[in-house]
């Protein structure tokens, strides 16, 4: 398992994995209590052959905010899929149009996770070839047709194998998921959304490595309490971790906290672990 998402409610979780190349959905009885899943596979959309044999190797899902659109990294060429959904945040309704798809390829060969900005103007891409997040504008939200590198990056070094990226919801800090480390790494950005502007302070980096030895990808919960990490080694589960403040993962960002030792696991281990057998 390698990639993860939920839907904007929270009611709905998406994984993909190196080796089935499909999308798996399941249902949340409770919004982000991965412990409320009971009723097994809700769904699933397979990818293999949306370009001529070119998606074998998906790394990382996301969908747009009305979960009619989902986006698919894969790192065969290293391509960014937009797949079309009639009914929204279901993807047994998913479709793909031949050609709509965007090349990062050309700044990482090896991509592995992928993000956007909540109006989907901006596009992350992180991987291993070199260690670094580049950064692309969309003209027109979460349309990949649109795409095109700015020529922004920034390297993260602090890992030499970067899985996974994911963002504070208003774009000042970033988060990368190391698996050489089995950390995630905490980065600030003194402009929202502007990877140039990045910067990372020593020790700003929290361990997973009691959970997983190969941490994948993580995901927050809406209002920033909660983190999701997935892994694909062992039990190939994902981990559900409360925070004690807006984003805490290593620092509180919420100025109207000065906690600064956040993160803790929850003991929904085994519900991921049934999960994704």
């Amino acid at each position: 398992t390698h990639g993860l998402t939920f839907s904007s409610d929270g009611t709905r979780v998406y994984i993909i994995g190196h080796s089935s190349d499909t999308v798996y959905e399941y249902l949340l009885d409770t919004p982000w209590d991965i412990s409320s899943i009971t009723s097994g596979l809700n769904g699933e959309l397979l990818i293999r052959g949306a370009e001529e044999g070119n998606v074998g190797d998906p790394r990382d899902i996301k969908f747009n905010t009305d979960g009619f659109r989902l986006f698919v990294l894969d790192r065969v060429i290293s391509r960014v899929y937009q797949w079309e959904l009639t009914t929204a945040w279901d993807i047994t309704t998913g479709s793909y149009t031949t050609g709509n798809f965007f090349s990062v390829n050309d700044q990482e060969p090896a991509s592995n996770g992928l993000a956007f900005s909540p109006d989907g103007t901006n596009m992350f891409v992180v991987g291993t070839n070199p260690d670094t997040v580049f950064q692309y504008s969309l003209t027109t939200g979460f349309d990949i047709s649109t795409a095109a590198y700015t020529g922004k990056s920034f390297s993260v070094s602090e890992d030499t194998n970067p899985e996974g990226i994911e963002f504070s919801s208003d774009g000042t800090q970033m988060f990368v998921v190391g698996d050489t480390n089995n950390s995630i790494f905490q980065y600030s950005l003194t402009t929202a959304w502007d990877i140039e502007t990045a910067s990372y302070t020593s020790g700003n980096s929290y361990s997973v490595s009691s959970q997983s030895g190969n941490p994948e990808e993580i995901e927050f919960s809406s209002d920033g309490s909660k983190m999701f990490l997935v892994s694909k080694a062992g039990a190939d589960a994902i981990y559900e971790y409360t925070l004690s403040c807006y984003y805490g993962v290593v620092n509180c960002i919420d100025p109207t906290s000065d906690k600064d030792d956040v993160a803790s696991v929850e003991s929904q281990t085994e519900s991921a672990k049934q999960l994704i057998q």
